[in-house]
């Protein structure tokens, strides 16, 4: 097994901004003194405050890889992309690179607003370490690829976000750096700009290059990252393989619904399952408690489903006492969005479900799903039709491209979350004009 090279060490990063303590006079107490400022205004009564935005922060990244990086606004995420940029320094902590990085931060950042956008180029690509003659060799790429040739010679202050993002990712993506640092760079721009960006991340991928990337989009962090890890105030709460990631952060959201028990954090994931070992950890109420919840394919024994596979989701609960409910499920596509709901009701008929054990599944004939990053939520209803429990996302499942079909003519999957196998039919028509 060849061993990959680490090219970016993250060790005990930690960053402390101090906060003086000024206790001011007030809009209310100025308002009253008729307007007048007095010399003395501030009173200083504690002690200067310390934020830890970052605390011993530590990961790896090895070549070829891509590491997304989740969390809330005010995690320490952007901070921690700006410390390994070295746009600002840690306040402890080391961090070891080999080979030069290219960063597209916050908006506009490396760029001079007065500047026109191919002045701007050939600035931003110097701030990155380029010399003129490697700018003029990629220039024509760089500008084809921002998709705003028209617009090169406009100064930048007068473009649009998604303009600044598309410059700005231009440059980055044909520097010749071994770690690209990224964030939220996915959030702007049409849905061509993203499909190029996607494809040209991953094509960076394939050589070798490596990836930092911060986004509040799992399906981004889903689609393109290898690992990913949860920054939580300043802290990595888990690192791993994304799915699991994203299941466990879905998790932990609080989803201010009074009908939401879910609680993930306890969980135990595997590839396309996700289950309690105890039930007083599993998601529920005093009626029903989730034990797991998997998706696999039938007459398979492996965890790998592809399109030409039939497959199901596998829902494993407990009752606690006698009870009427449905279950419905939805299936989410990559961005999000639904694709379908489906429920019990539409297909069995119900009794009242005794105390005990019960497996439901519900299957999903081959042929149907794209190839892609699929998200599960579940919702149980009583007879009125009213959801008791709601299960957001609860699992991250794949559909893998046919084996065979890698070699096919077309590039890559067909566009939509669905891909039916449908009937073809082609015949001559006899009664066509002469």
């Amino acid at each position: 097994m060849i061993l990959q090279e680490t090219v970016l060490n993250i060790i005990k990063i930690s960053k402390k901004y101090t906060v003086p303590f000024v206790q001011k006079e007030s809009f209310s107490e100025y308002i009253l003194s008729g307007f007048k400022r007095k010399k003395s205004i501030e009173k200083f009564t504690k002690a200067d405050k310390f934020i830890n935005v970052l605390n011993e922060v530590s990961f790896s990244v090895k070549k070829g890889e891509a590491v997304g990086i989740i969390g809330k606004n005010g995690a320490g995420k952007s901070t921690l992309l700006k410390i390994i940029s070295e746009i600002t320094e840690p306040t402890s902590g080391s961090i070891e690179i080999k080979g030069k990085i290219a960063s597209v931060l916050e908006i506009g950042m490396g760029f001079h607003p007065d500047l026109t956008g191919r002045e701007n180029i050939y600035f931003s690509g110097i701030l990155l370490g380029m010399k003129k003659n490697e700018i003029d060799a990629s220039f024509d790429m760089i500008a084809s690829f921002s998709g705003i040739k028209d617009f090169l010679d406009t100064p930048v202050k007068h473009y649009s976000t998604g303009m600044y993002v598309r410059l700005a990712f231009s440059v980055v993506a044909h520097v010749n750096a071994e770690i690209l640092i990224l964030d939220e760079v996915l959030t702007v721009g049409d849905a061509e700009f993203k499909y190029k960006t996607y494809k040209k991340i991953k094509e960076l991928l394939m050589k070798g290059k490596s990836i930092l990337m911060v986004s509040h989009n799992l399906s981004e962090i889903l689609e393109i990252c290898t690992h990913a890890l949860i920054l939580e105030k300043g802290i990595v709460k888990s690192m791993g393989d994304p799915f699991f990631i994203a299941s466990e952060y879905m998790g932990s959201i609080d989803k201010s619904s009074e009908i939401n028990t879910s609680n993930y954090s306890n969980a135990i994931q595997q590839t396309n399952k996700i289950f309690w070992n105890e039930l007083s950890y599993a998601p529920g109420n005093n009626l029903i408690k989730i034990k797991s919840v998997s998706v696999k394919a039938v007459g398979k024994d492996c965890d790998s489903i592809f399109m030409k596979d039939e497959f199901f989701v596998e829902i494993d609960y407990s009752t606690m006492s006698e009870t009427f409910f449905d279950i419905a499920m939805q299936i989410k596509d990559i961005s999000g969005s639904p694709i379908f709901t489906t429920t019990t009701a539409l297909s069995e008929k119900k009794d009242k479900a005794s105390y005990g054990d019960y497996l439901c599944r519900c299957f999903i004939p081959a042929n149907f799903l794209n190839e892609g990053v699929f998200s599960i939520t579940l919702a149980f209803l009583n007879a009125s039709g009213e959801i008791f429990i709601n299960l957001h996302d609860i699992l991250f499942f794949k559909i893998l491209l046919n084996e065979n079909e890698k070699e096919k003519p077309w590039e890559g999957r067909l566009i939509g979350p669905l891909r039916p196998l449908l009937k073809w039919e082609t015949t001559k028509n006899t009664t066509a004009w002469k």
